[in-house]
């Protein structure tokens, strides 16, 4: 397995700029996962790994190598798209086995790599038949292994479980997990589904614009967003931004939001001021999971809103309302009562909350 190093690399479509400037880098045997929405350039990025997409400017490393332009079979990266690609006319253990005939293996090794790929992916049972034959797991299963089988420098996988149903995902996803685990292979996941991201990462890089928008480990992302777009768009539900008005007073400040006024401690109000300026806007960021709610008003700092959906999901209730026209949700039990048009009264700890610059959406430090 191979270390790979992304450096500064940018891509245009004509005036659109797909890719900005990205760079980082993917230690040897690390699951990192490219999140984002999209439009957001993560899978134009992949494709310049794979070598499929040409970068404009920047330098993309194998091993200290640079590979940037190297035509992709020269790269030894394996691919794994979104639609299944595998031959219809060959059998499954065909499949497999094609990039290793391609490369003029002996055909003990073969035999040999397919059944241990096959066991390793659970589909040995079902080499001798043809894709057609298979639901749309073992397909990718089927897929995976054709990836896997030469051991490449590292694996690339573009959204691979996106045509899946839930459950089976889910179930896919503990499978890669486990391939993962006995391989130690090193892999580049693309995905815009936030499960998929936090369930499989060693380290999450979130994308937005074209832009690197945070690298890290998952929890980190998830805990310490580095500005409003991750801190917006990791979690399920994410984080609710709003815009705030800040003021400072004599030993402490308060946040103005529509008419509910929230006091904050001399710390914070002191940083805000360093940081915005006293009577400026700021964006507040708090977690859905992190709300208090009360059916009737318990103080002058709680923030009153009307549910304007409730989804229960089982496990939890999602409810949505409009807070200063923007979308808010909070996440309550599942035994709660309540429908659209319910009175909430919400509160919060002032350490749970995110502030960021109104401007640049970076977070104040």
């Amino acid at each position: 397995m191979a270390n790979l190093e992304i450096d500064n690399v940018v891509k245009r479509y004509g005036s659109t700029l797909a890719v900005d400037g990205v760079s980082l880098k993917v230690e040897s045997g690390t699951f990192t996962v490219i999140l984002g929405p999209s439009g957001s350039g993560k899978t134009t990025l992949l494709r310049c790994v794979a070598g499929f997409e040409k970068p404009d400017s920047g330098t993309i490393s194998i091993d200290g190598n640079p590979v940037t332009d190297l035509p992709p079979r020269e790269r030894d990266l394996a691919m794994v798209f979104q639609s299944y690609a595998l031959f219809p006319l060959m059998t499954i253990h065909d499949n497999i086995a094609f990039p290793l005939k391609v490369r003029n293996a002996p055909k003990a090794e073969i035999d040999k790599r397919v059944n241990e790929v096959a066991d390793l992916l659970l589909i040995k049972h079902l080499l001798e038949k043809r894709p057609n034959q298979l639901s749309g797991g073992e397909q990718q299963r089927a897929a995976l292994g054709r990836a896997i089988v030469r051991q490449p420098n590292a694996l690339l996988m573009d959204e691979p479980l996106t045509s899946l149903d839930a459950p089976l995902r889910a179930q896919l996803r503990a499978e890669l997990k486990r391939i993962r685990r006995e391989t130690q292979m090193t892999a580049i996941y693309v995905t815009h589904d936030q499960a998929e991201a936090m369930g499989l990462a060693d380290m999450i890089a979130v994308m937005g614009g074209g832009k690197l928008m945070q690298y890290g480990k998952p929890l980190d992302i998830y805990t310490n967003p580095k500005n409003s777009f991750v801190a917006g768009f990791v979690g399920n539900p994410p984080t609710n931004v709003l815009t705030v008005a800040f003021s400072a007073s004599a030993g402490g400040g308060s946040l103005k939001i529509g008419t509910t006024s929230i006091p904050l401690d001399a710390a914070t109000s002191n940083l805000l001021r360093d940081k915005v300026g006293d009577g400026s806007e700021v964006l507040v960021g708090i977690r859905p999971e992190d709300i208090q709610t009360s059916m009737s008003k318990r103080s002058d700092s709680d923030l009153e809103i009307i549910a304007e959906s409730v989804e229960p999901l089982g496990s939890s209730i999602v409810v949505t309302a409009l807070v200063e026209e923007r979308v808010f949700r909070l996440v309550l039990p599942p035994d709660r009562s309540l429908g659209p048009g319910t009175h909430l009264w919400l509160s919060w700890e002032a350490a749970k909350m995110h502030f960021f610059e109104r401007k640049t959406g970076d977070i104040v430090a």
